[in-house]
């Protein structure tokens, strides 16, 4: 896939992501709902899925350059911890932990990125 550039925020409407590989979709269609995170988060990250608009829309498109250089906290890192806390609450295992553990435990993750040698 393309390389992201951008993190998206609904305003209104429905969008719909396709992801190919897992042959899921995805709806965002809640004032507030976001895609596009990852691109701030792994800095060689292609784009894994196929945004589309359902009808009219209305979004907040923020580019990344943008997002990385503010002052202060990283936004990537927020967005980052708050995308693995999210996920750690759909895992089994760590659903009956403490809201605070898995904040915690989100905090303290990192990223690893592996590539094949040629």
């Amino acid at each position: 896939g393309d390389h992201g550039d951008a993190l998206y925020i609904v305003i209104s409407g429905t969008f719909i992501a396709f992801t190919e590989a897992l042959g899921e979709a995805t709806r965002y269609d809640k004032e507030g709902d976001y895609f596009g995170e990852l691109c701030l988060v792994l800095s060689s990250h292609t784009r894994s899925a196929t945004v589309v608009a359902q009808g009219d829309v209305s979004c907040v498109k923020l580019w990344k350059p943008l997002l990385v250089d503010l002052p202060g906290k990283k936004l990537d890192r927020i967005l980052f911890v708050n995308m693995i806390e999210e996920c750690l609450h759909k895992i089994p295992i760590f659903r009956s932990f403490p809201v605070e553990t898995l904040r915690r435990l989100a905090k303290r993750a990192v990223v690893v990125e592996h590539h094949m040698c040629e």
